[in-house]
């Protein structure tokens, strides 16, 4: 990272493009801003630029750079940059002989600019009306607040109790605000680069994201485990690689206690056992002994089914199926009584505990300050997904013309995006990351039992936390039991009601009256908990018209009104009985062509 400044823009909207209104940027400790008067603002910003070379960290590079993108294309030279689905991770270019970098922040940490100024800082960001940016912003002099401009009826309170409810200056209030982000996400670089000093922050020069950072920090560290695993091994472990349980196991009924239980560093556990090491080997068994992947046909008949299938979604179900699995996993299916029909491989391996110390480093890191924690968590938590990412993938390149060898390209303003097989990741170890993600599986079908044993009943799971109803209020003792953490002080720990329609989709209301509504593909709380259930009970489609919003298609940004259709009652992953207070596996899952 070393030496860097920041960079922050707002935008509005003009003959329906978005264009750049403000640009401000931290320079040698202070902030210079730039905003439109009919001249282009990112020209204003080259042209004030002295040194021969910068490095600028934005919140969120996708979307500044994608706005900013036509000037660059337009005024720059030497334009590179690495992106991937639609998100950037770097840009790169020239003005004239000057070398300029933009670098994303939010791929670091990955939370809302407001979210980490309260927690590391205890600061806040600024509030602004960001709905009168759409339509004729720069025909407005002097302007009253009103409640529609806001996000919500909060915003709108709490900026008139600091602004007031008369006319004031907007386009230079979004001077302020813009300004404002920008010193805020100064010191959270700064106070990023400072929790880890002593964590070879050189590295850093090299990441483009936690993930790639924590890799990188390992392998300069440690590296206890088999740097290539051979490719044909490699395809066999991968079919072993399976995401979380999302599972939707009930809703409650009336006079039952609703309880929220998560684990506290489920992956970090998970990491300091044992892991697949070294010696992978291909053998034919005849039984599940020795560590390592086993390729199977089996049974289940069990009302929580252990052993994952993937299709078009990911499924626990009964009945007959064949698949690759790590070999904990297979022995705890056989200790809730499961059959297997066949054995038809195994990849066995060395095992060691080659994560042990490294977790532990970056458990020792959350204790010691806000910023500190959420790398932490960070770090330990994206470790194993980039182990899991494969060898080879399509990246973005950015080219003046298109590239011959693109399997695809799109034009965007007078560049063009090439669609280039790439080989993205050479540190990546599919052994380590199935195994880590089935021991978390594990940990979470040992908390069912406990919760279950502990007389509660299963109405909701992901990944690593747990969503019960109890008979009575004062419940057994179970928080301890597999890394289970409960808290009564924690206000989303006690559930008044709650209604579960699918996996991240669902409408809570707590005992403190907060209620929280997800459905996935819509904004967060766009209805409430009592039309949650009445589109559900009815089985009617939800339909939802946005205002004039940004979307990003195919790298550029368009201000459109949308309208989704979803349909709530639609859960596939196990059959709802008992008026929708129960589920029960599926005996046969959907098959897919491939």
């Amino acid at each position: 990272m070393g030496l860097f400044e920041v960079l922050d823009i707002e935008t509005f909207i003009l003959d329906n493009s978005i264009e750049v209104y403000c640009l401000c940027y931290t320079n040698n400790g202070g902030v210079l801003c730039f905003y439109y008067d009919g001249n282009d603002v990112f020209l204003q910003f080259v042209n004030s630029l002295v040194e021969p070379q910068y490095c600028f960290w934005l919140h969120n590079l996708t979307f500044d750079a994608l706005i900013l993108l036509k000037h660059i294309g337009k005024n720059c030279t030497d334009i590179t940059w690495f992106s991937k689905n639609y998100n950037i991770y770097w840009i790169r270019f020239k003005y004239k002989d000057i070398k300029i970098e933009f670098k994303c922040f939010y791929k670091f940490l990955p939370l809302p600019l407001n979210t980490l100024a309260v927690r590391i800082l205890n600061k806040e960001k600024l509030i602004f009306p960001y709905k009168i940016l759409n339509v004729g912003f720069l025909d407005i002099l002097m302007w009253k607040p009103t409640p529609d401009a806001f996000k919500s009826e909060g915003e709108y309170k709490m900026f008139i109790s600091k602004h007031g409810d008369g006319y004031i200056d907007i386009k230079k209030y979004l001077l302020v605000y813009c300004k404002n982000d920008v010193v805020l996400l100064y010191e959270l670089v700064k106070k990023f680069q400072e929790s880890l000093k002593d964590k070879n922050l050189n590295l850093l020069k090299y990441s483009y994201s936690i993930s790639s950072y924590a890799v990188k920090y390992y392998i300069h560290k440690y590296h206890k485990f088999q740097k290539k695993i051979p490719q044909n091994i490699e395809y066999l472990i991968r079919e072993s690689y399976f995401g979380g349980r999302c599972e939707v196991f009930g809703n409650a009924v009336e006079n039952e206690f609703i309880y929220h239980f998560d684990f506290k560093g489920m992956y970090s556990l998970c990491m300091k056992e044992k892991l697949p090491t070294y010696n992978f080997k291909y053998v034919e068994v005849s039984s599940i002994e020795q560590p390592g992947f086993y390729k199977i046909t089996f049974t289940s008949d069990m009302n929580l089914p252990i052993l994952p299938i993937k299709t078009d979604l990911l499924y626990f179900p009964n009945g007959q199926y064949t698949g690759t699995y790590w070999y904990e996993e297979i022995k705890l299916f056989l200790c809730e009584g499961g059959v297997i029909n066949k054995i038809h491989f195994a990849i066995i391996c060395d095992v060691g505990n080659c994560l042990e110390e490294f977790s532990q480093e970056f458990d020792d890191l959350r204790v010691r300050g806000a910023c500190q924690n959420i790398i932490g968590k960070l770090v330990i938590n994206s470790f194993y997904g980039r182990l899991g990412v494969q060898g080879w993938d399509f990246n973005d390149v950015i080219s003046s013309e298109p590239l011959p060898y693109a399997s695809s390209y799109i034009k965007v303003h007078n560049m063009y995006v090439n669609k280039v097989k790439t080989k993205t990741n050479k540190s990546n170890n599919i052994a380590i990351a199935s195994a880590i993600t089935a021991k978390a599986r594990i940990r979470l079908y040992k908390a069912f039992k406990n919760v279950i044993c502990g007389g509660g009943r299963l109405l909701y799971c992901d990944t690593d936390s747990i969503v019960a109803a109890f008979k009575n209020k004062d419940m057994l003792d179970i928080k301890n039991n597999s890394g289970l953490h409960f808290d009564s002080k924690n206000p989303d720990t006690l559930i008044k009601g709650a209604w579960f329609a699918g996996p991240k989709t669902y409408s809570i209301i707590f005992t403190n009256g907060l209620n929280i509504t997800r459905i996935k593909g819509i904004p967060k709380n766009s209805i409430n908990y009592e039309q949650f259930i009445l589109l559900f009970l009815n089985n009617e489609f939800l339909k939802i018209t946005t205002p004039p919003t940004l979307y990003k298609k195919n790298y550029i940004y368009k201000v459109e009104t949308l309208t989704k259709t979803i349909k709530i009652n639609n859960y596939k992953k196990r059959l709802f009985v008992e008026n929708y207070t129960q589920t029960v596996p599926l005996k046969k899952v959907p098959t897919i062509d491939r």
